[in-house]
């Protein structure tokens, strides 16, 4: 990696942030299966989002190579290449299209039992790529820099900040969000929500945390709170600086009076 393209990169350790609010606050309505781009699942044991943004671009390739072919037509006559335009974005959608209808879904998967991720690969697969969350490297990187210039001479700026999720034993990289950071009135919410992304994936794989913020999960908020009560409260496998306590004044309650028991417990056996 040279020292340029290192400078743009920041690497993250697994740790919950900031609290989701404008993004990744799952709410009942927002889960829509069989829908693209959408979340498809959410619950105490899974989430799986759509991650098929291309539906637009194999459209567009597609009009795109009808419209070059109806230009062609009268100028077919003398110079028969020029159906190299419409046939090239036409292969373009085949192309794209051939990967949509005979790849599975592509879905990201995190499965909050066995701690993994699931995210498609790049072309023609049959299984998905799952890796363990704790082995994911976590990092945001700066476009190529824009320049400018003012009286001060020429300055550099960066437009875009994304975020992406990299396995370190295969090498590849799942892109997950990509926000600008041009605009000065709009870059702290625009990182924040980058921010708010990390933070959604590291809470809801963490099962030893209650369910993150979010209506979707309010149906197994019980259901979750019941198993780790009976795993015995076992201690968070992330760090937080914010709190996660459980959302009931009941649970939090049972929860208290079950962990003074167990510290009463081991300091008589100490």
């Amino acid at each position: 990696m040279s020292n340029k393209e290192s400078s743009n990169i920041s690497f993250f350790e697994h740790a919950i942030e900031c609290k989701p609010k404008t993004v990744f606050c799952i709410a009942i309505e927002d889960v829509q299966p069989n829908k693209r781009s959408k979340i498809q699942e959410a619950n105490d044991c899974f989430v799986v989002i759509n991650a098929d943004d291309d539906f637009f671009f194999r459209k567009i390739m597609y009009v795109l190579s009808c419209i070059l072919l109806l230009i062609s037509i009268p100028f077919m006559s003398t110079n028969t290449y020029i159906l190299l335009l419409p046939l090239s974005s036409l292969l373009v959608a085949i192309w794209r299209w051939a990967l949509y209808y005979f790849n599975p879904p592509k879905n990201i998967v995190l499965n909050r039992m066995e701690g993994t991720i699931s995210y498609p690969k790049r072309y023609f697969y049959k299984t998905p790529i799952t890796v363990l969350f704790s082995e994911i490297k976590i990092f945001e990187r700066l476009d190529d820099r824009a320049t400018y210039t003012d009286e001060f001479g020429v300055r550099e700026y960066s437009r875009y900040k994304s975020l992406y999720f990299r396995d370190p034993k295969t090498g590849s990289v799942l892109p997950l969000m990509l926000v600008q950071t041009e605009d000065i009135k709009t870059v702290k919410s625009n990182l924040n929500e980058l921010c708010q992304i990390r933070s959604f994936y590291i809470w809801y794989i963490d099962k030893n945390r209650p369910l993150p913020t979010g209506t979707a999960f309010n149906p197994y908020r019980e259901k979750d709170f019941d198993r780790r009560h009976k795993e015995g409260f076992k201690p968070p496998l992330y760090s937080s600086t914010i709190n996660t306590t459980e959302k009931k004044i009941y649970q939090k309650k049972i929860k208290k009076e079950f962990l003074e028991k167990i510290n009463k417990k081991n300091k008589k056996n100490n």
